[in-house]
């Protein structure tokens, strides 16, 4: 009944703040009510400008300057992620991290009545983040943002559909045969949260505890490398901070941990 639960509270929690945050930005521009004014890729909460980290970058390679909107947008977001940690904004606040997490669910599904075939395919997130800045520089445009299944969404959901939707219905077609490979390399945006995952205040930490090494925690994840410090180390360490960039603070490890082995730690605690 207790694990139950606690995955009722973690992960409906996070379907209503992704939902929530979406819906702000709907009721702001439906009717007016000017609290969250924009979208993901860049925005104004209550007058205070928010900006997706890599435009920024991306910005700032083709024009070689940033106004100062955008510098004070990327600096507020940068020490908002710094404090409650790196990718949680993958799971907590995109909207397409949502739906592809849902897809992914039902491709594990297929997986497992053997309607397809398991192919673990790995990306080089570092190659990708070079390679969209690399085509930013070239064309002098910001060139992800054509492809940026997230920004393309979040204005989906907000202004309507365009013609620019066909992109994020297809790449969620092959997300349903082919995983969650969006998320796990091709987006920069959460390569860059990842990137600030290792300095970050907020972390997961696994307790050895009680842990009764079920490997719950590993089906769980939907990634397995990112726990495979965990595994390795489980039985000479008493507790380990999970410092994969690759995890976004979904949370999932400590809904399916029965022995409260896992659990969100934050040092702005000890420094307050």
């Amino acid at each position: 009944m207790s694990e139950k639960k606690r995955i009722f509270k973690i992960l409906h929690f996070r379907i209503i703040t992704v939902v929530g945050i979406s819906l702000f930005f709907v009721l702001s521009f439906k009717a007016d009510i000017q609290v969250l004014e924009g979208s993901i890729s860049g925005s104004r909460m209550i007058g205070l400008h928010l900006t997706d980290p890599f435009i920024a970058l991306e910005v700032l390679l083709t024009n070689h300057s940033l106004p100062v909107n955008l510098i004070i947008g990327t600096v507020t977001i940068l020490l908002f992620y710094f404090i409650f940690g790196g990718r949680i904004f993958c799971s907590w606040v995109c909207p397409y991290g949502l739906v592809s997490e849902f897809v992914n669910y039902i491709h594990n599904k297929m997986i497992s009545k053997h309607v397809i075939k398991k192919r673990e395919i790995n990306f080089n997130k570092y190659f990708f983040l070079i390679f969209w800045v690399i085509l930013s520089l070239i064309t002098g445009t910001l060139f992800f943002e054509m492809f940026n299944v997230v920004g393309i969404m979040s204005r989906m959901i907000i202004y309507g559909v365009s013609f620019a939707s066909i992109f994020v219905v297809l790449m969620l077609i092959i997300e349903l045969f082919l995983g969650r490979f969006w998320c796990r390399g091709i987006c920069p945006i959460g390569t860059v949260y990842g990137l600030l995952s290792y300095i970050s205040l907020g972390k997961i930490k696994w307790i050895k505890g009680s842990c009764t090494h079920c490997n719950k925690c590993i089906t769980a994840c939907y990634d397995n490398r990112i726990l495979s410090n965990v595994i390795d180390n489980r039985d000479n360490i008493s507790e380990i901070l999970i410092k994969n960039t690759g995890c976004n603070m979904c949370l999932r490890c400590m809904d399916s941990c029965s022995s409260g082995s896992f659990k969100y730690e934050n040092k702005i605690k000890k420094i307050i």
